[in-house]
C-alpha cells in the first residue's frame, strides 16, 4: 500500500513539473509574440 502511494506522489510531481515547463514555454512564446508586434509597430511608423 505504501509503495503505491509513493508511486502516485512521484507521478503527480512529474506531471506538475511538466505542466510548469509547459507554462514557462507558453509565457516565453507570448513574450516573443509581443516583441514581434512591437517591432512591427516601430517599423511601420
Amino acid at each position: 500500500m505504501m509503495r503505491l502511494k509513493h508511486f502516485f506522489s512521484e507521478r503527480l510531481s512529474s506531471i506538475s513539473f511538466k505542466m510548469q515547463k509547459q507554462e514557462v514555454l507558453m509565457r516565453i512564446q507570448i513574450l516573443n509574440e509581443l516583441n514581434a508586434v512591437k517591432l512591427e509597430v516601430a517599423n511601420s511608423q
